[in-house]
This record gives C-alpha cells, sequence and structure tokens, in this order.
C-alpha cells in the first residue's frame, strides 16, 4: 500500500476539482450525483484492503485497485464502505490490473452518489494530486488573506468608535453573505438554492437552503429571523431529539410521524414551549404562545396568556 497525504484545507468540490485540475483528464464513469462532495486531502493507496484504517472524511483516493478485479465481494461493497469513511470521491488508474472499474462497483456508486473516475495509464497520479494540492493551498491562502482584511476593517471601526449596527452592515458587505450563511459555508455546508442578499434598497435576502450543515455551525444554535432553512440528518429517534435540544433557545419545535406512540416520546423529550405534529403553522389565539430557555418567559394567549394579566394576592387569616 502507498498512501501519500496531501493539504488539509477547508475543501473543494469534486466537481470544481474536475473543472479546474488535473482531475479533468479522468472520466466520470459513476456517482455524478455526488460531484458536489467536498475533497480536503488525497490519498494513494495500491492496495483495497485495510483502507478503513487510513481514510477519513473528505479524502479523495486514488487507486489502482490491485485486488478488486477479483474480489466481488470488494466490488459489491466498495462503494458503500468508502461513503461510510466519508470518501469523495475514488480515482482509478485503469491499464494495470483493471480495464475499466467493474460494473459493480459503478452501480453501487450510483446508488450512493460516490463520484468514481478512471484515469488513463499515460496520466500519473502525481500530476493529479499536485494539480489539487495547489488548488487547495490557494484556496485556503484566499480565505485567510480574505479573513485579515475583513479583520483589520472591523477592528479600524472599533477603533474610530463604530456603533454596532454600522459594525454590522460593513461586515455583511465585506462577506457578500450574511455571517451566519457564511460560517456554515465554511465549515462543509452546500448552499443549495439563494445564498445571497437581494440587490437594490432595504435588507433582504433570497430563500435559502443548506444541506450538510454540521452541528458546530452556527446556524444550528442561533436564531436566524430569516429566511434560511439548514438541513441535518440524523440516525435514530434519540439523535434527532439531541440535536434539536442542542441549542439555547427554545420556542417551536416540529415533528412529522404516523407513530402515535413516537408523538408522545418525542413531544415529552423536546425542550421547547410549543410542538407541532404533522403541520407548519401551529399558532392559535385560543393557544399559549410562548418558549423555554432563552427564549422568553410566560405566555400569550389561552387561560395562560391571562394569567400574565393577573395578580394573586395571599390573605392569611388567624384562626
Amino acid at each position: 500500500m502507498i498512501v501519500g497525504h496531501m493539504h488539509n484545507g477547508d475543501g473543494i468540490t469534486i466537481a470544481e476539482l474536475a473543472a479546474t485540475t488535473a482531475l479533468g483528464t479522468a472520466t466520470l464513469r459513476a456517482g455524478g450525483d455526488g460531484l458536489g462532495r467536498t475533497a480536503r486531502r488525497v490519498q494513494w493507496m495500491e492496495v483495497l484492503d485495510d483502507y478503513a484504517d487510513y481514510l477519513e472524511e473528505g479524502d479523495l483516493l486514488l487507486t489502482t485497485a490491485y485486488n478488486l478485479r477479483d474480489d466481488a465481494e470488494l466490488q459489491r461493497e466498495l462503494a458503500q464502505r468508502l461513503v461510510e469513511c466519508g470518501v469523495a470521491a475514488m480515482v482509478v488508474k485503469c491499464g494495470y490490473y483493471l480495464e475499466q472499474v467493474p460494473h459493480a462497483v459503478r452501480r453501487q456508486a450510483d446508488r450512493h452518489g460516490l463520484p468514481v473516475f478512471e484515469l488513463p495509464r499515460e496520466v500519473a497520479f502525481v500530476e493529479i494530486s499536485q494539480s489539487i494540492y495547489e488548488r487547495l493551498v490557494s484556496r485556503s491562502y484566499a480565505r485567510l488573506r480574505r479573513s485579515a482584511d475583513i479583520h483589520r476593517e472591523l477592528v479600524r471601526l472599533a477603533a474610530e468608535g463604530a456603533r454596532l449596527p454600522r459594525i454590522v452592515r460593513r461586515a455583511a458587505a465585506l462577506l457578500g453573505n450574511p455571517v451566519l450563511v457564511e460560517d456554515a459555508r465554511g465549515r462543509g455546508a452546500t448552499v443549495l438554492t439563494g445564498g445571497a442578499p437581494v440587490g437594490g434598497r432595504g435588507y433582504f435576502y433570497e430563500p435559502t437552503v443548506l444541506t450538510g450543515v454540521p452541528m458546530g455551525a452556527r446556524l444550528m444554535s442561533e436564531e436566524i429571523f430569516g429566511p434560511v432553512a439548514p438541513i441535518a440528518t440524523f440516525r435514530s429517534e434519540a439523535e434527532a431529539i439531541e440535536k434539536a435540544n442542542s441549542t439555547e433557545y427554545g420556542l417551536a419545535s416540529y415533528a412529522f410521524t404516523r407513530d402515535l406512540g413516537r408523538v408522545v416520546r418525542v413531544t415529552e423529550a423536546l425542550e421547547f414551549g410549543m410542538i407541532g405534529i404533522n403541520q407548519g403553522i401551529i399558532s392559535n389565539p385560543a393557544a399559549p404562545f410562548g418558549g423555554v430557555k432563552s427564549s422568553g418567559f410566560g405566555r400569550e394567549g389561552g387561560f395562560e396568556g391571562i394569567e400574565e394579566y393577573l395578580e394573586t394576592t395571599y390573605v392569611g387569616i388567624a384562626p
């Protein structure tokens, strides 16, 4: 096995690498739906045996797949295993041990959205890896320099005594995106639609949907108050509840299910003042409106809301 480690930066999508680096000399054979995956590092492997011990999230795998040709079980399971390891794409050099990527591998790669490329024998791995390395370093340097420039500008405003609204407006102008969306993008999230202010007067923002948003992103713990929908996945009911409760806020939450037992469990476990089941609009004049934790105290509406306008007097009379 040959393992070649390279720069581990913020990452670049496979689609962009294919368009701007020597990866473009390879032919995409499967997994086109996964071209939005982000590569942060390049790994070289001759033999695909104990690869799970070396591969990490965001790896782009270069291999001659020495042992793949005669291993039917590996052909059936390779794509899924690589996705579970977090591999962004696989590039197979053909002409040595394989004339082409086996059909079973391509079929599973399509199913799991793992981009699989075939590289001509005459193209050296070092040509691919070097060009990707240069692209990753260039991107990281540009981001660091931009961050330093923004930092200096905001420090200058603060030193001049600028008020917070002015500083926030300047930060938004320098970033080109509100801070929360920019933060999520920098942590690996993908913007499916929107992601930019609307031109013209005022402070309007495009309806925005992001996928692959990690729990460490500020979007997942701060109130947005804008048309931005961050999407994160979960594998179990317990994981979903844990993620939902991980914020300091607790105004409203929503769950969709046909299982009445799950409704009971989830509503008892969620730390929110209001919970909508199979509906997105839960406000009702007859219902108490309000949150818990940092989302406020007391209630509006319903009998509970009336209590906010009443004073309780205790009278003690001697026996």
